[in-house]
């Protein structure tokens, strides 16, 4: 390497090109903020202490640079590289003047250290000149280093200037900058630190590689001190101060790679962190696992029945897509989260990649979970996740725009972007381009049938980046028509589950039966009996595992609770229906009658919720007060006190649901690490949203009940009761209910046409009783939640709720609290653009960092606003592209969710609104480009009515502008 090569003793883990000696002295820079950042000065002071020493030996011809065998072809290469590192560094210089222009804000220190880099620069041009020269006439040709051919083409008199400025520099590093740099050693680290402590949901490869990088750091500081017992005017020998100093200034040079790296490395976390999600891995973790000696098939070209398998040979051998099928229940997600976890399976994938490495990545669709959980968005984001963790040197090229935003120490601004679906989707092909035979990728995907969209489209969506022999995907569904006819035809290339379990449902049940002490003891004495009673329950499962599962918790629980004889369990299994959907049923009306009331108001709920709700939501609606939320206290529940409530939750929907509802928890979601309760199974779900399901639930149901009410009670029970920690996890978990809460009630007003307002209002007052936080301690989320507290007054509560969708609310509040034309214009450009609720005059998106439950683009809304007087022109503040700034990013962001078609449709409706209501965009480009998403016949209405207004507007405008308003 150049750096290498031009050093006496190169600084360690340089490795950042050529060009980082000169280039990285105006790389570093600083923010709007005039005083300079520790991290920035000690880069900086590392940067200087490099070029100096490199310029030094160049201009003195001490040190041959980068001679190779080959001789001048490369000496010719490196003046090239040099002269372009000196020109990039002059381009960069304008930038870091006007920055910190303010020079009388700076520290003594800093303005040293900017004296210092200007001094650089002079020589850098000095050099530059020189270098040019040399390229025009060919002469470092004739010498055996650049250095040399410089003593030729300069002046001993110029040399002689050169090395006393050089020297002067280098006395002012050892006499001042040095002992400056160490007393920012403290700031320096803390600030490392707090980058590697931003959160993620699951554990980065990146985390690791950052603390041993600030480890690295800190030990280097340590070599900068002065020896034990010296000071600046000690009288230690001339010799031994030479050796500090040199010693020092390796430390710095290396401190300058070291901080490079790390701001590397934290930068590529900030951009995954802003790419993760909550509950991302929740539904691979929630899967249970294989039950111990099952499954060992998939890893033999054959099974203990002598039935082939293919998938280990197509592993090892060939790319494309394998296709794992099977009916509902059989266990297919636990075959893949065996498959994805086994070591052989690993080794497997290393076979393929024939020496190169291979990345594999992993995603688990869940019809039952969050929208983020069945959504392609929620695929794509996890699988770059974890491609990119593995490859962070793919992130530049992936995110080439956003990387190219995040070159600073500043970038930690970046929270909760919006990702969308066409800027994902264009980042896996990226990462696909990248495959070769050195660097391979392998995709598990469990659930196709689980995804939101239809199958033909996730078919093609895996038929678009299975394109190369270096990609390979292993897919798991139902067999469903789309699948079977994209991935059915080739047997090497699939395998049925249901056709392959048998051994294993066998030991399965065995194991588990055999594990019970009472059915030991039948054993002993009906050995005969209870092996006929196993074998027929493998005859009866037909391959699906769930209805073992169910069949042998029944047995179980009739011998430790009803302390049942072996004639009962023949006769129990006897009359045990043998299809999933029958036995659903028959489990559901084993319950006891008195049981039948709670047990519909749980199921109608764990189906209606978009997520698995908390259980302390449970305990609310279970109470015998239906408005039993209204009358609580804003107090929070003792954490004892919650547990044991908890405690008897679980126990009551275990009792009451059988085991088709259970409880789990997710220690790395953010919001979701309480217990929750969720359906047992996709199947189980289909089968109480069948219509005849419904109906039987309902006529279960008290007369008065309302899942999506009770579900919204149950929000507002948690919001008074949740222990408000201030701290960024937990400090805005009040505002997410709150969200959550108007997510629900926009749900009843699309498809019940009614209005929860006591509870939306009850919420309101909520709010007003919850403790301030230091200001210290405001998380982006919590600071929005606080604008609403604060405003209220201003109709903040009305804003969120326009925001939310919420049109029938919205209006009411608006009687109750009627608003200023100004602020009914603030809200309207808060809601068409779903800017920041705590910025509606500034330009910023909504980083409300909720995924499930961003704003809400209602049509209902935006005509509600404009009726209540809001100006449809004031939207149009945000529209403009300009030569200087390029589209403004409130367009941007709007352009980027446009490109998905429910959005785009969203959008036609709305402008239409706001055309219909007399607006006229001023801009006719940006208008283009707004609408630029929407279907052709869309836009075409949308262009005739803009040309429509704006023919109005010339008939009328000579009258005055009041007259204007009421004409159009």
């Amino acid at each position: 390497m150049w750096l290498n090569a031009t050093l006496a003793e190169p600084p360690e883990a340089s490795g950042y090109g050529p060009q980082l000696m000169l280039a990285a002295l105006s790389y570093h820079q600083p923010s709007s903020d005039p005083i300079m950042d520790p991290i920035t000065a000690v880069s900086l002071a590392g940067n200087i202490v490099q070029f100096i020493d490199f310029a030094y030996k160049l201009i003195t011809g001490a040190k041959n640079i980068a001679q190779s065998a080959a001789g001048r072809s490369t000496e010719h290469e490196e003046v090239d590289i040099i002269a372009e590192s000196v020109l990039e560094l002059n381009q960069n210089m304008a930038c870091l003047s006007s920055a910190y222009r303010n020079v009388k804000s700076l520290s003594g220190r800093e303005k040293t250290l900017l004296d210092l880099r200007q001094g650089c620069v002079k020589i850098g041009n000095e050099l530059k000149k020189n270098l040019d020269d040399l390229q025009v006439s060919g002469s470092h040709k004739r010498w055996k280093s650049v250095g040399a051919a410089l003593l030729w083409i300069m002046k001993d008199s110029k040399i002689k200037d050169l090395e006393k400025r050089l020297l002067g520099l280098q006395r002012q590093i050892d006499s001042h900058l040095i002992a400056g740099i160490q007393k920012q050693q403290t700031e320096v680290l803390s600030l490392l630190k707090k980058q590697a402590a931003l959160s993620a949901r699951t554990q980065l490869q990146s985390t690791q590689e950052l603390n041993l990088v600030i480890e690295s750091i800190s030990k280097t500081f340590y070599q900068l001190r002065p020896p034990p017992g010296s000071t600046a005017a000690s009288s230690v020998p001339r010799r031994m101060d030479r050796e500090g100093i040199d010693r020092s200034r390796r430390a710095l040079s290396k401190l300058a790679n070291s901080i490079e790296r790390a701001r590397v490395i934290s930068a590529q976390r900030a951009l995954l962190i802003s790419l993760d999600y909550d509950v991302r891995a929740a539904r691979q973790d929630s899967v249970k696992p294989a039950h111990a000696n099952t499954f060992k098939w998939i890893l033999q070209d054959k099974t203990s029945d002598g039935i082939p398998v293919s998938f280990m040979k197509w592993l090892r051998e060939d790319s494309g897509v394998y296709w794992i099928s099977g009916k509902p229940g059989c266990g297919k997600s636990t075959l893949m989260k065996y498959i994805s976890n086994h070591p052989n399976i690993q080794d497997a994938i290393k076979t393929w990649g024939n020496g190169g490495v291979v990345t594999p990545a992993s995603y688990f669709f869940w019809n039952s979970g969050t929208p983020m959980q069945r959504s392609l968005g929620g695929l794509l984001r996890s699988v770059l996740i974890q491609v990119l963790d593995k490859c962070p040197e793919l992130i530049s090229k992936v995110f080439e725009s956003r990387w190219s935003n995040m070159q600073s120490w500043h970038f930690t601004a970046l929270q909760s972007p919006y990702w969308g679906i066409p800027e994902l989707m264009e980042a896996l092909r990226k990462v696909a381009d990248e495959a070769s035979l050195s660097s391979k990728f392998c995709f598990f995907i469990d659930g196709l049938d689980e995804y939101e969209g239809s199958d033909l489209e996730m078919v093609q969506i895996i038929n678009d980046f299975n394109t190369s022999s270096y990609l390979k995907f292993c897919v798991s569904s139902r067999p469903h028509v789309a699948f079977q006819k994209a991935y059915g035809h080739d047997n090497t290339r699939m395998l049925d589950v249901a056709a392959l379990t048998r051994p294993d449902i066998k030991l399965y049940v065995g194991d588990r039966l055999e594990k019970n002490s009472k059915f030991q003891e039948f054993q002993k004495k009906y050995y005969d009996r209870c092996q006929r009673l196993v074998n027929q329950i493998v005859q009866d499962a037909n391959g699906v595992f769930l209805w073992v599962f169910l069949v042998t918790s029944r047995l179980l629980e009739g011998i430790e609770t009803n302390d049942d004889r072996m004639s009962d369990l023949e006769g129990k299994l006897k009359i045990t229906p043998k299809e999933l959907n029958d036995l659903f049923r028959h489990i559901l009306d084993s319950v006891k009658e008195d049981y039948h009331e709670p047990q519909a108001h749980m199921c109608r709920v764990a189906s209606q919720a978009d997520e698995a709700l908390d259980l302390m939501m449970y305990h609310h609606m279970d109470m015998e007060d239906p408005d039993f939320a209204f009358h609580m206290t804003t107090k929070p529940v003792d954490i004892s006190e919650q547990k044991e409530i908890r405690k008897v939750m679980q126990t009551r929907v275990a009792v009451r649901c059988k085991g088709l509802l259970e409880v789990v928890e997710d220690d790395a979601s953010l919001r979701f690490r309480v217990p929750r309760v969720q359906l047992l199974h996709r199947t189980f779900r289909d089968f109480i949203l069948d219509k005849d399901m419904q109906r039987l639930l309902k006529a279960r149901s008290a007369t008065k009940f309302d899942p999506l009410r009770a579900i919204c009670l149950g929000h507002l029970a948690g919001m008074k009761a949740v222990r408000v920690e201030f701290d960024p996890k937990t400090g805005y978990y009040p505002f997410l209910l709150l969200l959550s809460l108007m997510h629900y009630a926009m749900e009843a007003e699309l498809t019940q046409d009614v209005s929860y307002g006591d509870i939306l209002n009850e919420a309101k007052n909520v709010l007003l009783q919850l403790p301030r936080p230091q200001k210290s301690l405001l998380h982006p989320i919590r600071a929005r939640m606080q604008y609403v507290i604060d405003n209220l007054d201003d109709g903040s509560f009305t804003e969120l709720a326009a925001k939310s969708g919420l049109a029938l609310y919205t209006a009411a509040c608006l009687v109750d609290q009627p608003l200023s034309r100004v602020r009914m214009n603030a809200i309207l450009r808060s809601v068409f653009w779903g800017l920041r609720i705590s910025d509606i005059d500034g330009d910023a998106p909504e980083p409300l960092g909720v995924e499930s439950f961003g704003a809400v683009l209602n049509p209902a809304v935006v005509e509600l606003l404009l009726k209540h007087g809001a100006d449809p022109n004031s939207c149009w503040s945000n529209l403009r592209i300009t030569s200087s700034r390029g589209v403004s990013p409130a367009l941007k962001g709007f352009l980027t969710r446009a490109e998905e078609s429910d959005f785009a449709k969203a959008v036609f409706f709305n402008v239409r609104t706001l055309l219909q209501h007399g607006a006229e965009p001023p801009n006719e480009e940006a208008f283009t480009h707004l609408i630029s998403k929407c279907d052709a016949s869309d836009i075409h209405e949308l262009e005739r009515l803009w040309h429509s207004n704006r023919r109005t507007k010339r008939k009328i405008g000579w009258l005055p502008s009041v007259f204007q308003g009421m004409l159009s």
